[in-house]
């Protein structure tokens, strides 16, 4: 097995050194149906709660003879995972370790993983994974495979696992993480330490739904040369928001309220636009006012159903909404450049439990991994997005998608001086909460106020407890057995005793000289058998 290991490494080496590799990109659109009282609906139809993820994947194979799975892109994390059974979850078909003759277990039981929505766990293994329609791009690695899973796969989730593309520092288990898979690329130098992501958003699912470059990016899949930022930190991929405008004019706000509580992140795993609560309010005070009641900060307001056609978009329908721009600070220092977010992306396509189509804002005010602002892939699917990590930096070029070709090419991104950026970095806040309490908030407190009553009680029941004891009136078991009441506190005890039968009452117990014996009822008869010394023996009623 050991050989059979090596000769793989080196046919992969021999066959391919740092090759630029394009892959296909697969879209699954989720469209959960729930009832009409979760969500607000303008147009009397209704629609789901919250948006419907977006998910990216591409083919990959593992073990041997070679088993294909889709896995999800997710460039906020850093593990690669597939599922091994219905029971871990996700759709078939499952990884099935027993029938790779090259697999092998590192670690049972070591992996739990959570993230904003889900988590899961499972075993550390290892064989060789390749990625599909790239045969020279395989490696023997080690990854997880999930044993058990709670809301990592939806309902009608078309992944079989995940591919974590971010760094290695923020991969798991923290006291000894698995190398990413990509950077187990790179090290092998099958690969240079860059990638791109073309990420296409049709309804049409014959159209293509974008790329994955391995080793660069493409210049057939955008209009002109990337412009990049730098990278703030090398976890995620964090860069440096410097403003945020609503058609073209700034919602006038610091530049350290974008980036905090941490600098902003480009997250491909995420599906909306995560803006923190101070962003989203400023914000909304720019939309133009006839289109605010669209821009939900429960995520649940939609677009009535007459007024667009998600399927046609050549209507025009969505052409006197704002662009929204995100400035992002240039590689020199002093400059900046904006990445144009128009409605057909922000805006998602949604479905009624008839099947009627409509649209809901996918913006969304909350912190995402302790984020400022998450570009999730509604800011993505304008551009191809260049993973330059061996320079420290990411790119961005408008791309040629196909809905892009159709609905017209965002402008050319442009490098701008900005006067002062100093202010970008001082201001770290917490993410504030909204002006309007939600229900969550509503639940905390109740649930805080209540806390606090239910210790208040018990303390109160402990002191009348032991204020009563001394004075009370011994029970018939007590004087048949000439138990003393009035005795040290270190002899004699009180406890709750477990529940003898459903819909009963609760027992309680009474220790003396290490025995227990029931006093819920000062009326009981005493027990009518004992132990091999004479003493009663512990008993409940019932």
């Amino acid at each position: 097995m050991a050989v059979s290991r090596a000769l793989t490494i080196v046919m992969a080496l021999a066959c391919v050194s740092e090759a630029i590799v394009s892959i296909p990109v697969h879209r699954h659109r989720v469209s959960r149906r729930v009832a009409r009282d979760e969500v607000t609906v303008l147009s009397g139809s209704t629609y789901p709660a919250p948006i419907p993820p977006d998910s990216y994947m591409i083919d990959m194979s593992i073990g041997t003879p070679p088993q294909q799975l889709k896995l999800l892109v997710d460039t906020g994390s850093s593990n690669l995972a597939v599922s091994i059974s219905a029971q871990a979850g996700g759709p078939p078909p499952y990884f099935q370790a027993a029938s790779s003759s090259t697999y092998q277990l590192v670690a049972a039981n070591a992996l739990d993983m959570e993230y904003v929505v889900g988590d899961w766990r499972g075993d550390i293994v290892q064989d060789i994974v390749a990625v599909e329609n790239a045969p020279n791009i395989s490696l023997d690695v080690s990854f997880g495979t999930i044993t058990s899973s709670s809301e990592f796969f939806t309902e009608d989730s078309a992944y079989n696992g995940i591919l974590g593309m971010a760094f290695s520092a923020i991969a798991q288990p923290q006291h000894h993480p698995i190398p990413p898979y990509f950077d187990q690329l790179v090290s092998a130098r099958l690969v240079p330490d860059v990638f791109a992501l073309q990420l296409c958003m049709p309804e049409d699912s014959s159209v293509d739904n974008g790329k994955m470059v391995l080793g660069g990016y493409d210049p057939s899949l955008s209009y002109g040369s990337p412009v990049y930022t730098p990278l703030m930190q090398e976890g995620y991929y964090s860069v440096l928001v410097t403003d945020f405008a609503v058609n073209g004019a700034s919602i006038g706000l610091a530049c350290g309220a974008y980036n905090s509580p941490s600098y902003t992140i480009v997250d491909s795993g995420t599906t909306e636009l995560l803006v923190p609560q101070a962003v989203f309010n400023a914000m909304l005070g720019a939309i133009p006012e006839g289109l605010r009641m669209y821009f939900s900060d429960q995520n649940n307001v939609y677009l009535p159903p007459a007024a667009c056609n998600p399927s046609q978009p050549s209507t025009g329908c969505l052409d006197g909404w704002p662009t929204l721009t995100i400035y992002l600070a240039g590689t020199t220092a002093g400059t900046e450049f904006p990445l144009a977010i128009r409605p057909w992306h922000y805006m998602r396509a949604v479905q009624d439990q008839n099947g009627v189509w409509t649209f809901q804002s996918a913006i969304v005010p909350a912190c995402n991994e302790g984020s400022g602002i998450t570009l999730g892939v509604v800011a993505m699917t304008e551009y191809q997005v260049v993973f330059d990590r061996a320079n420290s930096r990411l790119g961005f070029a408008p791309s040629t998608c196909a809905q892009n070709w159709q609905l017209r090419p965002p402008p050319a991104i442009a490098i701008q001086a900005r006067v002062d950026q100093s202010s970008c970095e001082a201001e770290k806040v917490s993410c504030s909460p909204p002006s309007q309490p939600s229900i969550f908030t509503v639940y905390f407190w109740v649930a805080v106020i209540c806390g606090g009553l239910a210790v208040i009680l018990a303390i109160g029941a402990v002191v009348w407890c032991f204020v009563s004891k001394g004075s009370r009136t011994p029970s018939r078991y007590e004087m048949l057995h000439n138990v003393d009441v009035s005795s040290s506190p270190r002899e004699h005890s009180v406890r709750l005793g477990d529940r003898y039968d459903a819909g009963r009452a609760e027992s309680e117990y009474y220790m003396h000289d290490g025995l227990e014996t029931d006093i819920a009822d000062d009326d009981s008869p005493a027990p009518a058998h004992a132990g091999a010394d004479g003493h009663p023996l512990p008993f409940r009623l019932g």
